[in-house]
């Protein structure tokens, strides 16, 4: 049998934010002559580091649907997909139009994850691209737990912009 995989923050949670943040600043402030392609990249990588720099693997997030939460309390991470709340691409170019003091709060808010089945991965992607964050989640019809509290969330409590 599959061992549980109840959620709870690592403790160092957010130096590991603070980290990622100033690489994040660092390679934003990259000088014009690098590559755009390299700088989305590099952004690419700390973002999916940045929505598993508060949790223990790529799936124990503190957000999940409903049917995830009930796989991973049961140690089946068969069939779940990390799925980015606001995709990669639109918070790369957001951060890559932002100023540097700006840049904390477009993570904080926007470098977020939810851990949800693969029938409900295809759900979000056939969401109109008029919704974004989660309210791709309340139009698919899909539930969101907070795995910190125990319980669903109310979707204005979840973050978001």
């Amino acid at each position: 049998m599959a061992k549980r995989k109840e959620y709870r923050a690592r403790n160092d949670a957010e130096q590991r934010f603070q980290g990622l943040l100033i690489a994040v600043r660092a390679i934003v402030s990259l000088p014009e002559k690098v590559d755009q392609r390299v700088k989305k990249k590099l952004l690419k990588s700390c973002l999916w580091q940045l929505t598993q720099s508060h949790c223990f693997g790529k799936y124990n997030l503190q957000y999940a649907s409903r049917a995830a939460a009930i796989a991973l309390e049961a140690g089946d991470n068969s069939g779940l997909r990390h799925e980015h709340v606001y995709p990669i691409k639109q918070v790369i170019a957001e951060l890559l139009q932002a100023k540097l003091d700006g840049i904390e709060a477009i993570l904080r808010r926007k470098a977020v994850a939810c851990c949800v089945t693969s029938a409900e991965h295809e759900r979000l992607s056939g969401v109109s691209s008029d919704c974004e964050g989660w309210q791709r989640y309340r139009e698919a019809g899909i539930d969101v737990v907070n795995r910190e509290k125990g319980e669903v969330a109310p979707f204005d409590d979840l973050r978001s912009d």
